[in-house]
């Protein structure tokens, strides 16, 4: 220690002293006292000291501890840090984390829905008042048995609900549940290629498929146009089927053609009202 620079190597330190060259990274250096000289050049040297010092550390287990220690402590608190490709260091953006409901995919296992959840989901007379503020509902029933129809896979729950007034309108509502989506997608499928097999033969048939479009996953229409067989009168007929997860809701809808109830947007509107009921149970 001098107040002169005895040789090469030694520096100064704020004190105004000149201390020897350090021998190792083991060297202490005495803390520089407050209020000693200051400058550019001092403060230069002073921050390659520390600069060096603590790169010397950081090689250390103890360091490398440390570090992550610290590391971890502000990831806690703060934006976490990502290395870009550049070099820069950026806040990584913190994930948005949503949740929807898909009717194709419902929550509930399809099991733990009984007959009378299906049974309060079916049409009343005032929902279809829109149609219609005359229709008398009749007993509920197993659905209607199809000999055209050849499912390979059978519903656990279904209801079948007949709605009319005289004889110049009837409504239908089906609704089965089937033990899992995809068996459900098997015989919608399968209904799907032979829908129109309920009308009598000899019939004109058009697809009206997408008049139901977007109220489920899947969904399937036809119009026909046929005669009556006991009075010849010409009659119009409509049926649809939509798959909402495991579900099948069928509707239909028959009356003379020409009359005030024969079109379209009511097969529509009836449809349109069965399918988000049956769906809100899933």
């Amino acid at each position: 220690m001098s107040w002169q620079q005895p040789g090469s190597g030694w520096w100064r330190a704020r004190d105004g002293r000149w201390y020897p060259p350090q021998p190792g990274p083991q060297a202490n250096v005495p803390p520089p006292p407050t209020g000693g000289p200051t400058g550019p050049l001092h403060d230069k040297r002073e921050k390659g000291a520390r600069s060096r010092s603590f790169r010397e550390w950081i090689q250390t287990t103890q360091g490398i501890v440390s570090l992550l220690v610290s590391i971890a402590a502000l990831g806690g608190g703060g934006a976490a840090i990502a290395a870009n490709t550049d070099g820069r260091h950026t806040p990584s953006p913190t994930p948005t984390v949503s949740f929807s409901r898909s009717p194709e995919n419902p929550s509930p296992s399809p099991q733990s829905l009984t007959r009378d959840t299906v049974k309060a989901a079916l049409l009343q007379p005032s929902d279809l008042a829109i149609i219609d503020n005359g229709l008398v509902p009749a007993d509920l029933q197993p659905p209607a048995s199809e000999s055209c129809r050849n499912n390979s896979v059978g519903h656990y729950i279904g209801l079948l609900r007949v709605f009319q007034e005289g004889t110049t309108l009837i409504l239908e509502e089906q609704v089965e549940i089937f033990r899992s989506s995809a068996d459900a997608h098997t015989a919608f499928s399968e209904d799907a290629s032979q829908i129109a097999c309920t009308f009598p033969a000899g019939s004109s048939t058009s697809d009206i498929s997408s008049l139901l479009n977007g109220l489920c996953g899947e969904s399937t229409a036809v119009k026909a146009q046929y005669i009556n067989s006991n009075n010849q009168v010409p009659i119009s007929g409509y049926q649809g089927e939509v798959r909402c997860g495991p579900a099948l809701i069928s509707f239909s809808l028959g009356t003379p053609s020409g009359s005030p109830f024969d079109y379209e947007s009511n097969f529509v509107k009836g449809t349109a009202i069965a399918v988000p009921k049956v769906r809100d149970i899933l």
